[in-house]
């Protein structure tokens, strides 16, 4: 299971359902086009062998302060998630279709708009190597080019 992190919504947790106030403002992102009309309230947790996303439920949030819930990590929400089939997301990695990079607080702040996210992306690619910020700078549609 995995999430997209550079397409926001523009909007808020709030602006879906009716939200306890220990969520408001919690931005809502695309998550995968998986499940799109479910929300996943998420926090990120940073761990000293990396990175890892919390699911949390109503009843997490019940048992939790606003203070507590703010503090331990960043909260996201997102509309579906992006998934594979046992061993298919290795097999792609295996072919390259994916390439696999250290998380870092840079890399994972979320962005604040479209143009935002797609900025970043590019920037990744671009440090990868130069033919990697040439496939960035391709159109989606190929034929549109």
């Amino acid at each position: 299971m995995g999430f997209i992190l550079n397409r926001p919504t523009h909007q808020l947790l709030e602006d879906l359902l009716e939200a306890p106030k220990e969520v408001l403002g919690v931005p809502v992102f695309e998550g995968g086009p998986v499940e799109q009309q479910h929300l996943i309230l998420t926090r990120l947790l940073w761990k000293d062998a990396g990175v890892r996303f919390q699911s949390l439920s109503e009843e997490d949030l019940a048992v939790q302060s606003e203070e507590s819930i703010h503090v331990e990590g960043n909260l996201i929400a997102f509309t579906g998630y992006a998934g594979w089939t046992a061993g298919q997301l290795e097999q792609e990695i295996g072919e390259k279709s994916w390439h696999v990079l250290k998380p870092s607080a840079e890399i994972l702040q979320p962005v604040r708009t479209k143009d935002e996210g797609i900025h970043r992306w590019k920037a990744i690619m671009k440090n990868l190597g130069s033919v990697f910020h040439l496939l960035a700078q391709a159109p989606d549609n190929p034929s549109l080019n």
